[in-house]
């Protein structure tokens, strides 16, 4: 099981490949390939194979005849896709997911424990400012 945490920003060279970090690429339970599919808020999540089968398990529990749930497995499979670490440490993010994610050049790689997230710098700095609280209220309710 992977414990990603940290951030780490990287460029995105013209063929849409990224570096994944040297931190993240031996996180116990990683292997060399990812699954990459739609995240929230504008950012991707990045998989290792072994988190993405338990995102599956879930995935193929929805309610077939729930709307909601129809829509959410279809936006995610419909996005998602299988990528291999190259021998420079580099996987290939689709034009599709660039544009979902409003990547440039550069991107922000967060730990999310399960997952990485790939965001673009500027999103994840006004997420961060546009949260109605502030981080110590936020953490005082979820840690109490």
């Amino acid at each position: 099981m992977a414990g990603f945490k940290g951030s780490f920003k990287h460029t995105i060279d013209q063929k849409g490949r990224i570096n994944i970090p040297a931190k993240f690429r031996r996180a116990p339970g990683t292997a060399e390939s990812f699954i990459i599919t739609r995240g929230l808020n504008s950012c991707l999540y990045v998989f290792p194979s072994d988190e993405w089968d338990k995102v599956e398990q879930k995935l193929r529990s929805l309610a077939q005849t729930d709307p909601n749930a129809l829509y959410y497995l279809r936006a995610t499979l419909a996005n998602a896709a299988d990528v291999q670490v190259d021998r420079q440490g580099r996987i290939n993010l689709t034009a599709n997911l660039i544009k979902l994610a409003g990547l440039g050049k550069e991107a922000l790689i967060n730990g999310a424990l399960d997952r990485m997230e790939i965001w673009d710098p500027d999103t994840f700095e006004k997420y961060l400012k546009e949260s109605s609280e502030s981080y110590e209220e936020v953490a005082r309710k979820i840690l109490i």
